[in-house]
């Protein structure tokens, strides 16, 4: 079953508090500012907080790279 673009944004952040791939690293893939994905990470954000330019850049890279992060 397809992934929610919602659902797309929150295994990105899961991946990045399971220590798969650092903030940093989708910062510079996604032009996402970096702080953000670490505050989602860290719970001190929500997903449905996130901008449109956010959420676009965290959705992108999922659809680029979820094979290689999930099992």
């Amino acid at each position: 079953m397809a992934k929610s673009n919602f659902e797309k944004v929150e295994s990105v952040v899961g991946w990045v508090r399971d220590k798969k791939i650092t903030g940093y690293r989708i910062s510079k893939e996604t032009n996402a500012r970096e702080m953000s994905i670490i505050a989602l990470a860290q719970g001190r954000a929500k997903v449905k907080n996130i901008s449109f330019e956010t959420a676009l850049g965290l959705i992108d890279f999922y659809d680029k790279n979820h094979q290689k992060f999930e099992n």
